[in-house]
């Protein structure tokens, strides 16, 4: 079951903003999409829509923001004391850490992970497979991530997109080449998903009443007077009026 949901996600990665979903499970955006669930609002909570929560996207921002303003120095001990100095890779991580990506976007990328999603990964890029040598930092979406544990080791499945077809497919990376920083709730492979287990009911609540709000004003909010007419009105006049009332209410929005 687990697998044919696998594929299912991979199907409908473009369908749910270009992120694969890998598990079927309550909770998460599939089972969302399927389901049309989500918190006790009944609204389906994901990225896309917790940051149009304008608290939730204040926080990301704030946080974000000031981390990637910060400079990432490096120090190391002479004798008795600490001093500065700059390796190959303090460039990548201050200025640009991979293509296409400053090192500002980078670090907003690599909070909002950890902030939404309770880990952020980051791929480690080396010369060659098996040399020292860093040549850049290739920041992942969680959701593109599976962690598991093979023989009390920590491996990394990557779901990457192919630059022929623009496909999914898996790539297993081993824990040395992965930058892992997870969030409160760690359990060895994952943090705490906050979109999972805290923002689902408020940001849930807030975007629910925001909808509500937005189609209250769009049909006209409140009427200022009653209809009365006099005797009884069939089933058909009865929608008759209560389309007509509608349609006139509506038409005055548009116009």
């Amino acid at each position: 079951m687990k697998n044919w949901l696998n594929r299912l996600g991979m199907r409908i990665v473009r369908a749910s903003g270009g992120i694969p979903i890998s598990e079927g499970m309550r909770g998460n955006e599939l089972y969302d999409w399927f389901t049309a669930g989500g918190g006790a609002a009944g609204v389906s909570v994901n990225e896309r829509t917790a940051m149009s929560v304008s608290a939730v996207h204040a926080c990301v921002e704030l946080i974000g923001g000031s981390i990637a303003s910060l400079p990432l120095h490096f120090y190391r001990r002479s004798q008795d004391r600490r001093e500065r100095y700059m390796p190959e890779i303090w460039w990548m991580l201050n200025e640009r850490p991979w293509q296409n990506w400053p090192a500002a976007s980078f670090w907003m990328f690599v909070t909002a992970s950890k902030l939404l999603h309770g880990d952020a990964f980051v791929l480690i890029h080396r010369a060659s497979p098996f040399s020292p040598v860093i040549i850049g930092f290739e920041p992942i979406h969680p959701l593109r991530v599976e962690v598991d544990k093979r023989d009390d080791r920590i491996v990394y499945t990557l779901w990457r997109e192919r630059d022929t077809d623009g496909g999914l497919y898996p790539t297993v990376v081993e824990s040395d080449d992965v930058l892992h920083i997870p969030g409160p709730g760690f359990d060895g492979l994952r943090g705490l998903s906050q979109i999972k287990h805290v923002l689902r009911n408020p940001a849930g609540i807030a975007i629910a009443a925001d909808e509500h709000s937005a189609r209250f004003f769009q049909n006209g909010a409140r009427p200022d007077f009653a209809l009365e007419i006099p005797g009884n009105l069939s089933f058909e006049q009865q929608e008759m009026y209560r389309r007509s009332w509608a349609d006139r209410h509506q038409e005055c929005h548009r116009t």
